[in-house]
């Protein structure tokens, strides 16, 4: 009788947990399925490839895909506007990441690139980390999305 008991408290709790973690992200996951309708009715999207998340100055969604001709678009989705742009309007986020690269000419490691707004302009975000004799920084790098061009790089303490 224990271990029922016990098994059924133990499920329980799961249960509870799972209930929990949902509600959590539950409005998340609401904003990004707006922001995704939204993107696909703005740049007539038949197929969505990704949605990423940048939260800077304000809340945006990026949502990248490809229209009925096979033309990639991103979308960018705020709470006020949506900005549409065909993806060979811009560099890629290749481009960008060899950008920072180029920069650095460090022990650079890239955590993570993403679609952003910064200072109003569509940019990358390339977060990246230098090894060197201080030991390790971490930088952010914004990269304008039509020319590449170095916008800001904010520096993280140690």
């Amino acid at each position: 009788m224990t271990i029922v008991v016990s098994v059924i408290a133990f499920l329980l709790l799961v249960f509870l947990l799972h209930r929990w973690y949902v509600s959590i992200h539950d409005s998340f996951w609401e904003e990004r399925r707006l922001a995704v309708d939204e993107a696909v009715a703005r740049a007539q999207l038949v197929d969505v490839l990704g949605v990423e998340s940048f939260n800077g100055e304000s809340v945006w969604f990026v949502v990248y895909g490809v229209d009925a001709e096979g033309i990639g678009k991103y979308a960018w989705v705020s709470e006020t506007e949506t900005i549409v742009r065909p993806s060979s309007d811009g560099i890629s986020k290749a481009e960008a990441e060899s950008i920072v690269m180029q920069r650095n000419q460090t022990n650079v490691s890239i955590v993570r690139t993403t679609l952003a707004v910064w200072r109003q302009e569509l940019c990358y975000e390339v977060y990246y980390k230098v090894h060197g004799s201080a030991g390790e920084i971490s930088y952010y790098d914004y990269i304008a999305f039509e020319d590449g061009e170095w916008i800001e790089t904010l520096r993280l303490n140690k």
